[in-house]
């Protein structure tokens, strides 16, 4: 069957599927955590700079949500080319796993940073 629009051909990839795609498979890729650490250590060590840099709390949750919009702020002031918004993608992601560990670990009466709460 041909296709008069290529966008309704069923092997059409949008750029936002790239988008998603290129974000997951960034995620995702084995050598990231030997060059780039273990995301939820890294985002718990971010967390605790940040916390004591500003002298409040900074959550990984907060971390990810601050990346997201560190590259809203380069795609404003700068070109907005495909990679900022891959990177806001995956810390949207990363963000997201952080919030739904962040949950489950409340739910099972363990506090953000891995301690059991004093009951």
């Amino acid at each position: 069957m041909k296709y008069d629009n290529p966008k309704a051909s069923p092997v059409y990839r949008s750029k936002r599927d790239e988008i998603l795609s290129t974000a997951r498979d960034t995620t995702a890729h084995e050598n990231r955590g030997r060059t780039h650490g273990n995301v939820q250590q890294n985002m718990q060590h971010t967390a605790a700079l940040f916390s004591a840099y500003l002298g409040h709390l900074v959550t990984p949750t907060d971390v990810g949500q601050l990346m997201v919009l560190l590259k809203s702020s380069r795609i404003k002031s700068g070109i907005p080319i495909t990679d900022h918004f891959v990177d806001q993608a995956a810390y949207s992601a990363i963000s997201g796993e952080m919030a739904y560990e962040a949950q489950n670990s409340l739910m099972a009466g363990v506090n953000n940073t891995g301690a059991r709460e004093e009951e």
